[in-house]
This record gives C-alpha cells, sequence and structure tokens, in this order.
C-alpha cells in the first residue's frame, strides 16, 4: 500500500518516508563500514545531475570511496573544509588515491557576489550585515567567487591538494572534467613547468628534473607548445643528443619544424 504524506514541507515528508524506510530494513542492502573499499576519495560539486551519475559512471558502489561535495568541487584555501575532509580521509580511513572531479555546464563556473549580494538582499540580509562582515576583514567578493575556466580551476585543486604540507608523498591525487550528461570523464592532465622564449626552445633544467609523464610548456608568440618529457624524448630525440642540450642546457629552432606542430596550442 503507497504511504500518504500530508505535511506540507519537504522535510517533514523526508522524515515520514524515513520512518517507513526503517521499518521496511531497506537499509540492509546499503551496510558497509567507514572505510572506503577502494581507498580512494572523489571531491566533486554537489550538482544535482552527479547524484547518481557521478557513483555510476565511475563503477563506484557504497562503501567503495569518500565522496565530499561542495560547491564547484573546489579547495579555496589550504585549510578549507574540502582539504579537512580530505585528510582525514587519508590518516583516519586509509585513502591513499583521490580524483577531483569537476563537471561540464557547472554553475560555479562565473559566479560572483556581485549576484549574491543582490540575492541576499531580496532576501532580507541588510546592507549593514553586508558591511560589517567586510570591515571584520572578510572577503565575500573572494569567498563567493567561482572560476572562469575548468580545466585550470581543476589544475589549482590538485596542485594544492599535491602541495600541501599534510598531505604525504605517496597520495595519488589526479584530475578530471566529467560530462554532465554522459558521464565521460576527460583527465585534465597539470602542467608542471613552464618558461617563455621568442621561438621554440628546449630548457635541460627545466626538463631533465621531471617524470615521464610530467607536462611541459615553452611559451612563444606562435603559441604554447606543450608535452610530456617522453614526448620530448620520442620526437625530439636528435635535440637531447646535441653538444647545445647536453651542455649549454638549451636548443631553440630558428623555425619550428613541422614534427612541433602537434604540440602547438594557440
Amino acid at each position: 500500500m503507497p504511504i500518504i504524506i500530508q505535511d506540507t514541507t519537504m522535510i517533514d515528508q523526508i522524515i515520514a518516508y524515513n520512518k517507513t524506510f526503517v521499518e521496511r530494513k531497506a537499509y540492509q542492502k546499503y551496510a558497509t563500514d567507514k572505510y572506503p573499499d577502494k581507498r580512494l576519495a572523489v571531491l566533486s560539486c554537489m550538482d544535482t545531475r552527479l547524484t547518481e551519475l557521478l557513483p555510476a559512471a565511475l563503477g563506484l558502489k557504497n562503501g567503495d570511496a569518500k565522496i565530499i561535495k561542495n560547491a564547484g568541487g573546489l579547495v579555496i584555501a589550504p585549510f578549507d573544509s574540502a582539504m579537512r575532509s580530505m585528510l582525514v580521509a587519508i590518516y583516519e580511513l586509509g585513502v591513499n588515491e583521490i580524483m577531483v572531479v569537476a563537471h561540464s555546464n557547472c554553475g560555479a563556473c562565473h559566479m560572483s557576489f556581485d549576484h549574491f549580494r543582490h540575492e541576499m538582499l531580496a532576501r532580507g540580509i541588510t546592507a549593514q550585515t553586508l558591511d560589517t562582515i567586510d570591515r571584520c576583514g572578510f572577503d565575500l567578493n573572494q569567498w563567493l567567487e567561482g572560476f572562469k575556466d575548468t580545466p585550470e580551476s581543476v589544475r589549482r585543486t590538485v596542485e594544492t591538494i599535491r602541495k600541501h604540507p599534510l598531505v604525504p608523498a605517496d597520495v595519488v591525487v589526479r584530475g578530471f572534467i566529467i560530462d554532465s550528461h554522459t558521464g565521460l570523464l576527460e583527465e585534465v592532465i597539470p602542467t608542471l613547468a613552464e618558461y617563455s622564449f621568442t621561438r621554440l626552445c628546449f630548457r635541460a633544467d627545466v626538463i631533465e628534473p621531471l617524470n615521464d609523464t610530467d607536462f611541459f610548456a615553452v611559451h612563444t608568440p606562435e603559441g604554447t607548445f606543450k608535452m610530456t618529457k617522453a614526448d620530448f624524448y620520442r620526437v625530439f630525440n636528435n635535440v637531447v643528443k646535441t653538444k647545445s642540450y647536453q651542455q649549454d642546457g638549451i636548443y631553440h629552432y630558428s623555425k619550428t619544424p613541422a614534427k612541433a606542430l602537434p604540440f602547438l596550442e594557440k
């Protein structure tokens, strides 16, 4: 027999449903413990499109991972609540891998305090309250600012986690953007080193300390050349062997070779 709910608020309806949920012992199929079976934490956005899509697209079932959500899937400061949750997951719950998963068409993109200020005033928050917060030294503009570039936002969050003084070096942190409709994951590759020059050149002091899978970028008037150290050794192996690169630590082209064009981002 269906349950007839006559309460007026959504929370009242949820409370009524919860009683029936427990009475029917529907909780039994969700039984697990606090430790994530995959030793994985996922930082993602609170967007409702991801409520079921995210775990389904990642192949996660109840108990597999710690899911941490906020507006935008961001770490906005080294000691904010998202970072605190990840540190607890690492040290208390055995997490050794972290996925940062932003998504397409995120509402936090281009978010600004100017919009929120108007909405707050319309809902009864006084200008005096906002001014008092500002005088206390809390920057609402920064706190409620969104981001303009989703991949770059993911990179910043990944780097904040990786470089956090309390995160062990052996914890794997990678960033992704999930398609809000299909669930397709696209990895956001971090750029670990970059430099500028008037034309394409390769600097040994920048490239050699990198791991094979690390990316570096060379900014030129022609555009940005971006590749991994492994790409460099594979495609530009002749450069690696030159006296200029080996002894002087730099090799530059007078004209961009055709083999470099696949790595050019304008």
